[in-house]
């Protein structure tokens, strides 16, 4: 194991459900690969599985994960019960992420070190830093396209002085805010299309409200810049595949519907708030 100043201090959860596809087993691996980064680090993952093959559970736990089977449990269930374990963990620093965004594992105390050191109290690392184009971290263009739009239009909608990586998907946070990551009625309130579930708002909503509550409780905001890079074989098999990018398509809409209307309740969307975060 190697040596690691916040081993012990960071609870990191994240949500799986990989199938048979093609794409699912190249992220499967990934995941797996990931997991055994983690625990030589020292990390512990707790992860909320919605029903992959026992195979994979097995071999998630022998290379070091929490893995807690949640099969016929929503993608927002899944991710509060992850939370909810790290925060009654007591836990100082709690972390989701996506296990299969591998390069991110070496990286975890450069982006969680400002919550130690009381630079931050919510964290969002950048792919690339704010310069850097998805194009050039190997995505398909749609998936580029959309999280560059997506993340721009969030930047805009709130009126931020700074871009949010928010599509990049990963967020850090000190322990006391979890409760905005634990709030159920969010799935309710931002359902998705066709009577699914949409799984995006349980995690793209609460940062919404910690950036409406941060100019009164003195919150500090920060976006911390990451190398990262697209896996090619993941992006070979999304790109030759349509139903890739009609996923983006939904993806986007169904986030920015539900940002649009949380930010609506408190604020007049697009305007600046004159507040500076970082």
């Amino acid at each position: 194991m190697v040596s690691n100043d916040l081993s012990g201090k960071v609870a990191i959860s994240t949500v799986t459900l990989f199938r048979t596809s093609p794409a699912d087993q190249i992220r499967a691996r990934l995941a797996l690969d990931s997991i055994a980064q983690a625990s030589n680090l020292g990390y512990s993952v707790d992860m909320a599985d919605g029903g992959s093959a026992d195979e994979f559970l097995r071999e998630a736990e022998r290379r070091g994960a929490i893995v807690n089977a949640l099969p016929g449990k929503t993608f927002g269930e899944r991710t509060r019960y992850g939370v909810q374990r790290g925060y009654a963990a007591g836990r100082p620093v709690l972390m989701r992420l996506e296990i299969e965004k591998t390069p991110l594992i070496s990286q975890i105390q450069t982006f969680a070190s400002p919550l130690f050191t009381g630079d931050a109290d919510f964290v969002v690392p950048h792919r690339g830093g704010s310069t850097e184009d998805l194009f050039h971290l190997g995505y398909p263009i749609a998936q580029a396209c959309a999280e560059k739009f997506g993340d721009r239009w969030f930047k805009d909608l709130t009126g931020i002085p700074f871009e949010l990586d928010m599509w990049g998907g990963t967020r850090a946070w000190r322990r006391e805010l979890s409760p905005y990551f634990l709030d159920a009625t969010i799935d309710t309130e931002y359902p998705g299309a066709d009577g699914k579930p949409n799984n995006w708002a349980c995690y793209f909503v609460p940062v919404a409200r910690i950036l409406r509550d941060a100019p009164s409780k003195g919150l500090k905001i920060k976006s911390v810049p990451i190398t990262f890079h697209y896996p090619p074989e993941q992006a070979a098999i999304e790109c030759a595949d349509p139903a890739f990018t009609e996923k983006r398509r939904v993806q986007l809409e169904l986030i920015t519907r539900a940002l649009y209307k949380e930010w609506s309740k408190t604020h007049t969307p697009f305007t600046s708030i004159g507040v500076a975060y970082q």
